[in-house]
């Protein structure tokens, strides 16, 4: 399967994993090449022409989340526990190498996800830390996004508010799709935020505690991501207590 344009230098690795502990979140640039881009395109729409009509309901209603007209699929959620190819994808050895060398970690992974943030309707995802779905000890998580479309500070890319990571978990209040930070919104501390602008095969890492967001998607260009979540493999989840 890997074909793409790893690995990075030692060099290149330092420089990443300084400015991922110093933000919280670092732009990596292309990790995937083009015809990977287009393999995990081509598996993305397989799994949801293919795969999530062959799901029973119960599953759908955990792993699925539609946009307010109810048809179009703004995220697709544990595809690693559904599908074999999303599995194999999230274990990749060249890509676990890159995320443990940018946390400083060994990583385990707990979830591969799309968000498709299709043209027009693409929904926004509220200021929130990923490490609030997932309760670890210690909080050790980090997650690699990576560009299937092109995003730009137009069409939803990922916005971070540098150096929140440091503040550890937040309290979070519900809200659309999820949580969000309590007393957050987007213009809270607007010169902190770094924007992940991507082409596709493009990606960013980020950590569980950094706050982040991405904006709504008024544009005519569809702006698709694919993403691999990984905890520490020294970490264990509280919930299985």
């Amino acid at each position: 399967m890997s074909t793409g344009l790893l690995p990075f230098s030692r060099e290149r690795i330092v420089e990443l994993h300084d400015e991922y502990d110093r933000d919280g979140s670092v732009v990596v640039g292309q990790i995937l090449s083009g015809d990977e881009v287009q393999e995990c395109r081509s598996q993305i729409d397989r799994y949801i022409k293919q795969v999530i009509p062959a799901l029973p309901q119960s599953v759908i209603d955990k792993t699925v989340r539609y946009e307010e007209d109810g048809e179009a699929i703004r995220s697709c959620y544990f595809m690693d526990q559904v599908d074999p190819w999303f599995r194999k994808f999230g274990n990749r050895a060249d890509l676990k190498a890159l995320v443990a060398g940018v946390a400083g970690y060994e990583p385990e992974l707990y979830v591969v996800e799309t968000f498709n943030k299709y043209a027009e309707v693409g929904s926004s995802a509220v200021p929130h830390q990923d490490a609030i779905f997932l309760p670890i000890e210690p909080i050790d998580m980090v997650h690699l996004w990576i560009a299937i479309d092109p995003a730009t500070e137009q069409n939803g890319a990922l916005e971070y508010w540098n150096g929140t990571h440091k503040q550890g978990l937040v309290p979070h209040e519900p809200a659309p799709f999820g949580l969000i930070v309590t007393g957050w919104d987007i213009h809270s501390q607007r010169e902190l935020v770094k924007t992940a602008v991507l082409e596709p095969g493009g990606a960013a890492i980020h950590s569980g505690t950094v706050i982040h967001y991405s904006p709504p998607n008024p544009t005519t260009q569809p702006r698709l991501g694919l993403l691999c979540g990984y905890r520490g493999a020294h970490t264990r989840v509280l919930e299985e207590e």
